[in-house]
């Protein structure tokens, strides 16, 4: 089976081994502020704020951001939910397409 046939960011990230920095994040436990309840394309920061503010704090937001952005490189799908490395869904889906990463409106 494909992993992008699976839809599923869950499921995508079991079939790459979790990588030893993630024991370290400050989002380690909180998968409810991570993923907000909000639309892929959604450019405002509100819906964000709080996974943002976990981010920001965060020390491994570095690695997390390469890890992210990776799976396209690597081809292995895309992560379109949640915040991951200080990025919400529609920064990153902009960063596929352009290389780039925008900032979120206010």
């Amino acid at each position: 089976m494909n992993r992008r046939m699976l839809g599923n960011d869950a499921l995508t990230l079991v079939f790459r081994p979790r990588p030893a920095w993630m024991a370290d994040a400050a989002c380690a436990g909180a998968t409810e502020v991570m993923y907000p309840a909000v639309r892929e394309s959604d450019r405002r920061r509100a819906p964000y704020q709080a996974a943002l503010d976990v981010c920001a704090a965060c020390p491994v937001r570095a690695e997390c951001l390469a890890e992210v952005l990776s799976y396209d490189d690597i081809g292995g799908g895309t992560i379109r939910h949640g915040v991951w490395g200080g990025t919400t869904p529609w920064q990153r889906s902009v960063w596929r397409r352009t290389g780039q990463l925008p900032e979120l409106e206010c």
